[in-house]
């Protein structure tokens, strides 16, 4: 039998309102995985176990008294090490900021906490979040529990291995070039870039800046699509800054069937050479390849959702890029669930299970 660990974080939390299974003993079955798996992976680097406990406790608590906190009450995570959270260290891979503590909780982490999930650590990135795969000199490499010679991608790359290896219960991560897409494709799971703007940034940078990047987004991670919805609706929205002002409500999603959409494939593309070459099934390969359509749709703003879609002859996760209009955040997330429903899902990689 798959573990439990593996589930959907939306089947997670409905076990734990069912009372099924309870919020801290959910946590201690994650936190044993980590203790076991991590060490090969080295996916989660920062912890917060003492508090996370304690949250989870609290969790119990307000449940037995009828009072969930929201839609994610009780699951465990894990987020991007890029994200502040109060007390821990935000160091984006650069050497020297290990000491320099979070002084106030990313928009991001306060509404996981206010979807009533219980964060109990930080996930690797590559330096300065700027680069395809997931080491730094801080916390070492980030490996691809599909083989663990190999790199889960980057900068979200400690999110995707957690995910595939079982060890958290759903992530968020962040994008610009693929940041979020390459690792959830390396990795074998669900991925979300939402279209620019919908979801806030503050608290994803050093220090205390609050101006956002250009380009730079926000969004979740999983291991079921139908987590992502879920998932963008507890981040999107203003930040308090503009919300007296302003209001983000995606469109739902016209289709309910695959046969129904209409889809255009691009097969072939010339792209602008890069000095770094990758051997890809016996082809040599600019680097330029693995940027360039991921980077496009960042560039004009537009929402795309990453999901599995069948393994090489190799028995390594392939994904698929699925790129919809401004704000067809949903249409694209249910594309994605359409596909997991009717061709395949997430399966766990080997030995992890």
């Amino acid at each position: 039998m798959t573990d439990i660990a593996f589930a959907p974080a939306t089947r997670l939390a409905s076990l734990i309102r069912r009372k099924k299974i309870g919020c801290l003993e959910l946590l201690e079955h994650y936190l044993a995985r980590f203790e076991k798996y991590n060490p090969a992976v080295n996916a989660i680097v920062v912890t917060d176990i003492a508090g996370a406990r304690k949250r989870a406790r609290a969790a119990d608590r307000a449940l037995a008294k009828g009072q969930p906190w929201g839609p994610f009450h009780g699951v465990p995570m894990t987020i991007k090490e890029s994200f502040n959270i109060a007390g821990l260290p935000t160091t984006w891979g650069i050497p020297g900021q290990e000491k320099t503590l979070a002084k106030r909780n990313a928009a991001a982490v306060e509404r996981w906490l206010a979807a009533g999930a219980v964060i109990f650590g930080k996930t690797n990135v590559p330096i300065h979040l700027a680069d395809g795969q997931s080491f730094n000199a801080v916390y070492g490499a980030t490996r691809n529990s599909w083989d663990l010679t190999r790199t889960p991608g980057g900068s979200s790359g400690g999110s995707a291995a957690a995910l595939a290896a079982g060890l958290t219960g759903i992530e968020t991560g962040s994008d610009i070039a693929s940041s979020i897409r390459n690792p959830a494709h390396n990795c074998g799971v669900y991925g979300h870039k939402p279209t620019y703007g919908l979801c806030p940034l503050r608290g994803h940078a050093l220090g205390e800046a609050l101006s956002g990047a250009d380009i730079s987004v926000i969004g979740p991670l999983a291991r079921s699509a139908t987590d992502l919805a879920p998932a963008l609706a507890a981040l999107a929205g203003p930040d308090e800054i503009e919300a007296s002002g302003m209001t983000f409500s995606p469109p739902r999603p016209r289709k309910t069937k695959l046969k129904d959409f209409r889809i255009g494939v691009i097969l072939k593309h010339d792209v602008p050479t890069d000095s770094r070459i990758y051997r890809v099934n016996g082809k040599e390969l600019s680097h330029a390849h693995m940027l360039f359509w991921a980077g496009l749709t960042g560039l004009v703003y537009l929402p795309a959702t990453a999901a599995p879609a069948g393994f090489t002859p190799a028995g390594l996760p392939v994904g698929v890029q699925i790129v919809g209009p401004q704000f067809g955040d949903r249409t694209t997330i249910e594309f994605a669930r359409l596909l997991e429903t009717s061709y395949q899902g997430f399966v766990p990689p080997p030995g992890f299970e």
